[in-house]
């Protein structure tokens, strides 16, 4: 075809593109590009023109077939039938043809943007548009093995890059690929080859990849999708995509055939075929949420030997478990004024909604409000505890007996409550992860605290006591952490030091005949857990079973049933005092429970599992969000991967526990603990995280216990001196997970950020300290999203997909017994009185409208309108 110039050109071009054209010019694209765009999108409408122009003459020629046969008497209605079904099959045939060109339209006219942008010398490495995926999985009845009998199983996937389709085919359970004969891509219906490869010489593999890209740590479970054993074999290709072979994946039929070269006889027509997925319902299968990949608790000794499961070793029944973890977490007769349960920190979305003393610093009792944010440098926004006061003694049936101590509010915490929902895939709690994975029995700081164990009854009820120092429960966090605020000064415990009252005496407390589980508290007629045990009559408070009787169902007799008793020094009054099993235990018992019901608290049904499940769609801004977030431009999964969208989980840390690479602002590599990052959201000596050094049994960083030699507390730690990669630590802090992020406002473990727009503005700009000393080098500028609030917008809007609304409800398994939050404090004339909220109590089918409100509503959050850039 004649090129017209450049002038004739632009005269059939929409005025907003010519506008659109010049501000290319002004950038200095060269000529060449600008002419190529030109070209292209000319090209474009002539095509569809042409399309359009064809479409109606065949139409218009059936139609007045069909018209002629109408008019001609007597009708031939079996020719008027035929003609209907032909214009019916035409309609059908002319949307195919259109899709068609649309998506090489789209493909096109993203290969001229990208040529324009590198034209333009753009920072930022763009992103090739990915248009399609294929996910094809084994055929049914195709029940393939291999020498050993384990089964073959894989899948194929296609994924469209401008011109050029990318074919993964990933095949597991085989010795290594070249075990595959032939790969063949075809139409499902007509058998039409795409692809027809013969794998017998390999001079078609692009790559060939056996066995995983890093040997994974022993681990005595699965924590995620069954990886193929032996081996894991990957045949990539790379090759131009033909216009069949893209019709085939929008019209969803796509197959392929694969053979292997130890079935040719038993299989001959080969065992994959599938047919085509939208790409980001296909990348959304990555990270659905399956609570069956939640491994059991196992007990190990010291040597981190497998001694057998939790539920064999332990666990009398795991219902009851359940049951006794559900009450004490709720029940605030646990804490020393008998006003702050385990859930009243983490009360609402499993995280904290309060807005009335919470700030860290200052007099106390300080409101947070819309102005608050973002929280000035240095500002925390925590969660109140108790008074401080001076502990003296429990008092059966009643409060502890403290002294005060002059003060009118409540403390609060140095950092935020994070959420307990999902919690159970963390390796390690709190911020810091100082709750580690291996409980101990005692206390959160698993292997290091050497003394710690469990007391058992030997030869029966009427034998004697011993204390078992070399037992550890693994995949254990969340039992480590539960067995430290019951016991702090801050938040739960009169002090003024923590452990001053331990957990004999808070079991002694709850045993006592006049105190009943939850007897200051509520519980539904129809509670998921705890419904045949709820008190319907009198006072409708609490069950109607005592807490003893509960541990009796949940634990194994031999930790809790004996004549003997136990010796422990009383940390406040200075001598022995004798304690029974059960009491001696309560650390234990408490820790154990408190997970067991933890563990129930799964959310896999929010609109984006249910979006990857195929069940709803996604708006195009939610989609783009989606998309943006996977982009590597953002960097965003490279820290919230996974199913839990962080690397905090057993999936990532138990492989790989620490990792070295070169950190932002400092000299050689570097050695960091998997899952914990310093992203810059507060000056590193403010709060250290991960490199504190002021805990009572050292370091808890796994990247400094290498450096130290120490494999004591990590089974095959990898031991790098300073020298080979220095441990790089501080200010590092766990990686939140981002489902139901919306409800748990106000973000980072200082608070300082009220909505998730913010958030996203963060990293696009590089975090607020740059200069951080172990910053993570992934915060930096986000090119494509700078100066770009509809795109950072997008991406927020796709996180609040995340929300399961089963927990908006409080419905089952997030239901919950009622309970009395403090928020702050009321002057009553003469001093303070607690604020208190009440969030009543809700079954398994969960509250009705009106819901309680979120920390971001209470303090009159709004979520901004998208507004395209």
């Amino acid at each position: 075809m004649k090129k017209r110039s450049i002038f004739a050109k632009l005269v059939t071009v929409p005025l907003t593109m010519i506008s659109f054209i010049f501000l290319i010019v002004g950038t200095s694209v060269s000529a060449g590009v600008l002419e190529e765009l030109i070209v292209g999108l000319q090209d474009q409408d002539i095509e569809k023109e042409d399309l359009y122009n064809k479409h109606q003459t065949q139409s218009a020629d059936l139609r007045l077939q069909l018209e002629d046969v109408r008019n001609t008497q007597p009708v031939d209605k079996a020719e008027v039938t035929a003609l209907r079904q032909q214009i019916q099959a035409l309609g059908k045939e002319q949307k195919a043809e259109k899709s068609l060109l649309a998506a090489l339209h789209k493909r096109d006219k993203s290969k001229l943007k990208l040529d324009i942008r590198r034209a333009k010398g753009a920072v930022e490495a763009p992103e090739p548009d990915h248009e399609f995926n294929a996910l094809l999985e084994l055929v049914d009845g195709a029940n393939i093995e291999d020498a050993d009998g384990v089964p073959v199983g894989g899948e194929v996937g296609i994924a469209t890059f401008g011109n050029r389709y990318d074919i993964e085919v990933v095949i597991a359970g085989i010795t290594s690929a070249q075990e595959v004969e032939t790969i063949e891509l075809q139409n499902c219906t007509t058998g039409e080859s795409f692809l027809s490869l013969d794998l017998s010489d390999r001079k078609l593999l692009g790559e060939v990849i056996t066995g995983p890209e890093i040997p994974p740590q022993p681990v005595h479970f699965i924590v995620g999708p069954p990886e193929p054993l032996p081996e894991l074999s990957l045949l990539k290709f790379n090759l131009r995509l033909k216009d069949a072979m893209l019709t085939a994946l929008i019209d969803e039929n796509l197959c392929a055939p694969v053979v292997f070269t130890s079935h040719v006889v038993s299989h001959p027509d080969g065992a994959i075929t599938g047919s085509f997925i939208d790409h980001l319902r296909f990348e959304a299968l990555e990270y659905l949420l399956d609570p069956s990949f939640l491994p059991e608790p196992v007990v190990v000794n010291r040597n981190f030997e497998t001694q057998g499961s939790l539920s064999d070793l332990v666990v009398a029944d795991n219902k009851a478990l359940e049951q006794l973890g559900k009450a004490l977490f709720w029940d605030v007769q646990v804490s020393s004024d008998n006003k702050v349960a385990c859930g009243s920190c983490h009360s609402l979305a499993g995280a904290d909604w309060r807005t009335k003393n919470q700030f860290t610093e200052g007099p106390g009792n300080l409101l947070a409000t819309l102005s608050s944010f973002p929280l000035p440098n240095g500002s925390v926004l925590g969660s109140q505890g108790v008074i401080n006061e001076e502990y003296v003694d429990i008092v059966l049936g009643d409060r502890d007996l403290c002294n005060s101590l002059g003060d009118d509010f409540r403390q609060r915490t140095g950092r935020q409550a994070p959420t307990v929902i999902n919690s159970a895939f963390n390796v390690f709690q709190f911020w810091d992860g100082r709750a580690h994975r291996f409980f101990n029995g005692e206390n959160p700081f698993g292997p290091a605290d050497t003394d710690a164990g469990v007391y058992k009854a030997v030869g029966g009820v009427n034998g004697s006591i011993v204390k078992d120092t070399d037992f550890l429960v693994d995949i254990s966090a969340l039992a480590s952490q539960a067995t430290g605020p019951a016991t702090s000064h801050v938040e739960m415990a009169c002090g003024p030091d923590d452990g001053i009252r331990f957990f004999p005496q808070i079991a002694a407390k709850l045993f006592d005949g006049a105190v009943m589980p939850l007897g200051l508290q509520g519980v539904h007629a129809d509670d998921s857990l705890l419904a045949e045990f709820a008190n319907t009559t009198g006072t409708n408070k609490g069950l109607t079973v005592n807490y003893q009787a509960l541990i009796m169902d949940a634990f194994q007799e031999q930790y809790w049933n004996s004549v003997d008793t136990v010796s422990l020094d009383d940390p406040k009054k200075g001598y022995a005092v004798d304690y029974s099993l059960m009491e001696a235990n309560f650390s234990f018992i408490f820790g154990i429970a408190v997970q067991a019901y933890e563990r129930t608290l799964l959310s896999e049904d929010s609109k984006f599992d249910q979006f990857a499940r195929g069940e709803v769609d996604l708006t195009e801004n939610e989609k783009e969000g989606f998309s943006r977030f996977l982009s590597g431009g953002t960097s965003c999964n490279e820290c919230h991967d996974g199913p839990l969208f962080t690397t905090a989980t057993l999936q990532f840390q138990l492989a790989e526990p620490v990792e070295a690479m070169r950190l932002a602002n400092s000299q050689g590599m570097g050695l960091y603990d998997s899952g914990f990052y310093n992203v810059g959201v507060t000056a590193t000596e403010e709060d250290l995280g991960r490199g504190r050094e002021d805990l009572p049994f050292g370091l808890i960083s796994l990247s400094a216990q290498s450096n130290n030699g120490d494999d004591s507390q990590w089974p095959h730690l990898p031991l790098l001196s300073a020298s080979e990669a220095k441990a790089q630590v501080k200010g590092h802090m766990k990686v939140p997970t981002l489902r139901n992020i919306e409800l748990t406002a106000p973000y980072f473990h200082n608070g300082k950020y009220l909505t998730l727009e913010d958030v996203v503005a963060f990293y696009t700009r590089g975090g607020d300290f740059p200069g951080n000393e172990d910053l993570d080098p992934a915060i930096r500028p986000i090119g494509q999203l700078s100066g770009k609030p509809g795109r950072q917008a997008k991406i927020a809007a796709w996180m609040r997909t995340l929300t399961d609304e089963r927990i908006l409800r409080r419905a089952a398994p997030f239901d919950q017994p009622e309970i009395e939050v403090p928020n702050g404090h009321i002057y009553n004339g003469s001093g303070y009185d607690d604020d208190m909220v009440t969030l009543e109590a809700t079954g398994e089918n969960g509250a009705t409208p009106p819901l309680f409100e979120t920390f971001f509503e209470r303090v009159g959050g709004t979520v901004p309108d998208i507004i395209e850039d």
